[in-house]
């Protein structure tokens, strides 16, 4: 950090604590709506993307969304291998961190134990804060904020947790929470049952809705995880209610950002990934001829491989077929940043590049394991990746020079074989147009010599005194072709004749 900030700083934050008042610049926010889907004149089609002040926020963040997820799959697999059906209904919040209500929140604080300067600290961190929106480069007017926790923000999402913390009070049910996503989930053998378990649960749920927030039913889902032979030979369980609405069932859902199937079976989770990460391979194969390798190198990892690795150790136990979608897509991204031709040998392409193939980085783990334990397999998986890493990295410092010399030469290659067709064209362009004013001076002259020819018989029917005259003009006629050609006499020829 700047020293010259420092020194402000250890002075400004302290004194705020002490004086349980928080800076009212660092209030305000700049809002940028991200369109999500739907009409785009319908305001609540957009995501307010909320930027605060940097000065606000801790740099450090933690996502722990795949531990949350393997937990999840954990029990819906420990469900299906004692032959149960699994139902699942993933709920969201109506606007969740925007209708956080500041009486409430204090009120649960209190309860919790912050009392003092910390909670009068807190109310003054939430109160009078101000948002303005902008789109196209145009700011509109400020607005102050009468509910909601700060978006973007580190203390936001802490204060939301706190605010929902005592949701799963009274269920019976398992109940996960990540953020605003919640997921409720039963199992048992009798559909009958674990369907009025989680209709008894959903009361509660909605109870406490309506006392301190307010889901919505439009965005909640249901799905029963049950093998395909069991699917077949039960009836349809009864109906998930919600505020005395049928919640709807689905063959799948999205949570936490994966799709989960009825069978656990990945395949359309793969072919998100597949059509997302292709379509940014596209767009570096277009652009190959402009870019060098660092540059494919930072694209691929930042936009395609991050795609290819979010919870990729739970949906890696899918088929064979679908491990060979997602590694294809990495040899096409291989073959575009070395200019590989098809058929290169994928090993070696991924040699050159020091990229670990996806199938070593997709070995599968066993869900069975206790859930505790799946944070440590994921280090070993981590520590296994960076053995592998080291041991392509001497390699892929020694072909880095040669990729790049490759590269430029490439480059110039077409550029030479460019300027070889135009120069190529303008000399056919050269020879056709000569060829062409050949072919009419050779017409010009054999009308001439046809005209010649039919003023010497003409002659020679001519009475003697003509005679002469006219054969001192074929011979100067002659001169004339001999000197110029026969085109010139063709138009003398001509000439004398309109005069008689």
């Amino acid at each position: 950090m700047i020293p010259s900030v420092v020194e402000p700083l250890t002075k400004l934050i302290p004194e705020s604590f002490e004086s349980s008042i928080f800076p009212a610049h660092w209030k305000n926010s700049i809002v940028n709506p991200l369109h999500k889907r739907g009409d785009k004149l319908d305001p609540s089609n957009y995501r307010p993307i909320t930027l605060l002040q940097a000065f606000t926020k801790i740099p450090e963040r933690l996502d722990s969304t795949t531990n949350l997820l393997l937990e999840v799959v954990h029990k819906i697999n420990g469900g299906l291998k004692e032959n149960k059906f699994v139902r699942a209904g993933p709920l969201y919040f109506q606007k969740a961190f925007d209708n956080v209500n500041y009486e409430c929140l204090l009120f649960k604080l209190y309860q919790k134990g912050i009392k003092g300067k910390a909670l009068k600290w807190i109310e003054d961190y939430l109160l009078n804060r101000s948002i303005q929106t902008v789109l196209d480069g145009h700011n509109s007017s400020k607005r102050y904020v009468t509910k909601g926790v700060p978006q973007g923000s580190v203390l936001g999402p802490l204060l939301f947790l706190v605010y929902i913390d005592d949701l799963p009070i009274g269920i019976d049910s398992s109940i996960k929470l990540f953020a605003d996503d919640m997921i409720l989930f039963n199992h048992h053998s009798n559909s009958v049952i674990y369907s009025n378990n989680l209709n008894k649960d959903l009361v509660t749920i909605q109870g406490w809705s309506e006392k301190w927030f307010i889901l919505n039913p439009k965005k909640c889902e249901s799905i029963t995880f049950s093998t395909r032979y069991h699917r077949k030979t039960v009836l349809t369980p009864p109906p998930l209610l919600l505020y005395g609405l049928p919640i709807q069932e689905r063959d799948e859902v999205k949570y936490l950002g994966l799709i989960l199937s009825y069978d656990l079976s990945w395949n359309s989770n793969v072919t998100r990934i597949v059509s997302k990460a292709s379509s940014i391979v596209s767009l570096m194969k277009f652009h190959q001829r402009l870019l060098v390798r660092n540059i494919f190198d930072i694209i691929f990892k930042s936009c395609v491989l991050s795609a290819l690795n979010y919870a990729a150790i739970i949906y890696s136990l899918t088929t064979d077929a679908n491990l060979n979608k997602l590694e294809s897509i990495q040899y096409d991204a291989s073959r575009v940043a070395l200019g590989a031709m098809r058929g290169s040998l994928k090993e070696k392409c991924f040699e050159l590049l020091g990229w670990i193939p996806l199938r070593s980085k997709y070995q599968p783990i066993e869900i069975e394991r206790p859930v505790t334990q799946l944070p440590l397999i994921m280090l070993s998986h981590i520590d296994n990746h960076m053995r592998i890493m080291d041991k392509h990295k001497e390699p892929f410092d020694s072909h880095i020079k040669n990729i790049d010399k490759h590269h430029q030469t490439l480059k110039l290659a077409y550029s030479i074989m460019d300027l070889f067709i135009i120069v190529l064209l303008l000399v056919l362009l050269i020879v056709l147009s000569c060829s062409c004013k050949k072919n009419i001076h050779c017409k010009d002259l054999s009308h001439a010599q046809r005209f010649l020819d039919l003023t010497r018989f003409n002659i020679q029917q001519q009475a003697p005194a003509q005679r002469s005259s006219t054969t001192q003009d074929i011979a100067t006629i002659d001169n004339h072709a001999l000197t110029r050609d026969l085109s010139n006499a063709f138009a003398s020829i001509l000439a004398e004749q309109r005069e008689r």
